[in-house]
């Protein structure tokens, strides 16, 4: 009981660690044009790159900041996009 708080301590930066890994890999298009015009998380930009891995697989087109702006009327927090490309990727499958 009393190393709890190391061992939260080590998951926590295996946590961190493996978010850095998976981002480490080629990114998706548009995924870097993304992280620069709006603010993510480290978690959010994980989330963002299997989004966006999931969109070129149903999707011929990338995302264009016209649609990302349109879309998610001007936002520019992360969890506003992420929201926004999981709703036009929701549709992009009922319509294939």
């Amino acid at each position: 009981a009393e190393r709890i708080p190391e061992l939260k301590d080590f998951y926590q930066a295996m946590v961190a660690l493996a978010e850095d890994q998976a981002l480490l890999s080629d990114p998706p298009a548009g995924f870097n044009a993304l992280i620069a015009n709006f603010h993510f998380t480290s978690t959010e930009k994980h989330q963002l790159k299997r989004l966006l891995e999931r969109w070129s697989a149903v999707n011929t087109e990338d995302i264009s900041k016209e649609w990302l702006d349109k879309g998610t009327g001007g936002a520019k927090r992360g969890a506003d996009i992420l929201t926004a490309l999981e709703v036009a990727l929701a549709k992009s499958i009922l319509q294939a």
